[in-house]
């Protein structure tokens, strides 16, 4: 089985202390998603900004 990567739209809610929680999704097709647990969590720089520290 082949994979590939498939961009989906997110609806997210900030919460008052500034973290990110996802909700749900919207697939290709237009099914939205609920998330009904999120199993991991963890701070990242972004890799395609660029702005890096070394």
């Amino acid at each position: 089985m082949e994979s590939s990567k498939v961009y989906v739209n997110v609806m997210a809610e900030f919460t008052n202390d500034g973290r990110l929680l996802p909700r749900s999704f919207i697939w290709k097709d237009g099914h939205v998603y609920e998330i009904q647990k999120v199993t991991d969590v963890r701070r990242a720089a972004s890799l395609k900004a660029g702005n890096r520290c070394v």
